[in-house]
């Protein structure tokens, strides 16, 4: 049996090595890493009745219960799946909270199976430690080139076209607006930091030059960027991408109503849902508008494929809402942007190598290569 310290799992974490997390379900969902699977050794009852043993009648005791709650079939079930995963990940590493009794124990019962694997030094904790210490570094990257413009430009579509950039959405689950909720359950706050700490020391260990990352709010659904990375995306340079707004309305249509990853009957309540987040920034009068046009124009919708009284609704939500705001927070910032152009113009001046704005631009056509 051996264990792994700082530097062979940092190694692990910079190339996405799966993990072994044995800590309990509740304690996963709380905070995890991107590539970690959770195959616990004692399950949240069973975790919450050696805790209770532990504080009340001392560690000896609490281990003798734990023994007793593995009973022979549990026993194997657990060793059975660990022996699986081992088996699809073999260079990877296991864990639980602190590097202590848990692991030890799986180590120790795999070891009975003439397996040999590796534990982490410090667990879950010692990690989560060395990731916000390494997120609070590199979100001062030196190097960000934001990615600025109105709702539904096409934004989240450019940046994936380069190989150099950082998405904050991605790691978010969700799109960023009032509406921008996916079909699957957003990160916890914790497991979002310990995601963007990865990615952003994966793209420092790949990238010397600019990355290039989308504009965002401090709020990605219920995912709050990190203060100093927010304030390094306001001091970074921008480029603000345009389109024209019926192309705007087409990039919306089609993000959430026609590629929607809900089920459409659920769709029309995602919609309203959406509108009433922000009900109080609408008015009473327009958002009763806005929520009669959406029921009636998913009903056209889906009987006659016929979306245009939608397109109205997406047309007043960009030029009567998300603009102005748009707008706002451009003049409060008072920033100016190094180029603003169409999609295809944007990718050209991202893509040259005779930029003149200064040294690190003139590199950054190497760097932002696409995918």
């Amino acid at each position: 049996m051996f264990l792994l310290d700082e530097a062979q799992w940092r190694t692990l974490l910079l190339k996405d090595f799966p993990l072994l997390d044995v800590r309990a379900p509740i304690e996963f969902r709380k905070g995890s890493f991107p590539s970690s699977v959770n195959l616990p050794l004692l399950d949240n009852e069973q975790r919450k009745l050696v805790g209770t043993c532990y504080k009340e009648k001392g560690q000896n005791t609490a281990i003798t219960l734990g023994h007793q709650l593995a009973t022979p079939a549990i026993k194997q079930t657990r060793i059975n799946s660990w022996l699986q995963f081992i088996q699809q990940n073999p260079h990877g590493a296991l864990y639980c909270a602190r590097g202590g009794l848990r692991s030890k124990i799986t180590q120790q019962w795999l070891a009975e199976t003439g397996v040999d694997y590796p534990r982490i030094v410090g667990g879950y904790k010692a990690i989560r430690s060395y990731l916000l210490t390494r997120l609070e570094r590199e979100s001062c990257y030196p190097s960000f080139i934001v990615l600025s413009g109105l709702s539904c430009v096409g934004k989240t579509s450019l940046l994936q076209q380069f190989s150099a950039h950082l998405d904050l959405e991605d790691l978010a689950k969700h799109k960023g607006s009032a509406f921008g909720a996916l079909n699957v359950e957003q990160p916890s706050q914790t497991c979002f930091e310990n995601a963007l700490a990865i990615k952003l020391m994966q793209l420092k260990e790949k990238y010397r030059y600019p990355i290039l990352v989308e504009d965002e709010s401090h709020l990605i659904g219920r995912c709050a960027l990190p203060k100093t990375l927010q304030c390094i995306m306001r001091q970074s340079p921008y480029i603000e991408l345009t389109a024209p707004v019926e192309e705007r309305i087409e990039n919306a249509f089609r993000d959430y109503i026609e590629n929607s990853t809900y089920p459409f009957e659920l769709v029309v309540q995602h919609l309203k849902s959406a509108l009433t987040k922000i009900k109080r920034r609408l008015g009473g009068v327009r958002y009763s508008t806005l929520s009669q046009m959406v029921q009636e124009g998913m009903a056209k919708y889906q009987r006659m494929n016929d979306g245009s009284l939608l397109c109205c609704v997406i047309k007043m939500m960009l030029t009567e809402y998300y603009d102005p705001m748009y707008y706002y927070h451009q003049q409060k910032y008072k920033r100016k942007p190094l180029f603003q152009g169409s999609a295809g113009e944007v990718r050209d001046w991202l893509m040259s190598h005779s930029q003149k704005e200064s040294k690190t631009l003139s590199r950054l056509g190497k760097e932002l290569r696409l995918v």
